[in-house]
């Protein structure tokens, strides 16, 4: 079974190496490179949109929080940081604190609408989208140059060792004439 597996792969190789016109084992090395490059390329791209849409999300969260609670912690505040009113309306005031200790941490200024945050999400997810189909080509591309790189090796190194096998053969016949 294993040998009828490998002597197929083997000619799905050779099949492949010639539709691509692949006429040395440095050229494919070379494509091999080049698809890996294309699809770590892809999949970095696709991580960095996932990665902001992640922050998106955080922020726009934020934004809904501190607004929401904005009017409850002014009479906190008015209140003179009351520990009766803290303790009556603890979740409020805890989520904006949270909402203003990560508006700090990102240093903004300014709080950006979530009207622009909603449409630079959907712009991501838009890319995103539009990207993973050239990210599975390129997988299966890479998939492709990879396998037969690994095959061609092996069968080098398999022609390799019979190179070597018949040297040995030779050099025993020369020294032992008797054989």
């Amino acid at each position: 079974w294993a040998t009828l597996f490998n002597l197929k792969q083997m000619a799905q190789v050779m099949c492949f190496l010639q539709e691509n016109e692949i006429d040395s084992f440095d050229e494919l090395a070379a494509r091999a490179d080049a698809a890996v490059t294309q699809f770590n390329g892809l999949g970095d791209s696709i991580k960095a949109a996932e990665q902001r849409m992640q922050e998106i999300a955080a922020l726009k969260k934020h934004i809904i929080n501190y607004s929401k609670t904005r009017e409850v912690y002014v009479a906190y505040r008015k209140a003179g940081y009351s520990k009766k009113f803290l303790e009556g309306h603890r979740e409020a005031i805890t989520l904006h604190k949270a909402a203003k200790e990560a508006f700090e941490q990102l240093g903004l200024k300014k709080l950006p609408r979530v009207k622009e945050l909603n449409a630079e999400y959907a712009q991501l997810l838009e890319q995103k989208r539009a990207a993973y189909p050239a990210y599975r080509k390129a997988r299966t591309e890479m998939q492709e140059y990879l396998v037969a790189q690994k095959v061609v090796a092996v069968l080098l190194e398999k022609e390799k060792e019979q190179a070597a096998m018949e040297e040995r053969r030779k050099e025993e016949q020369r020294t032992d004439p008797h054989r």
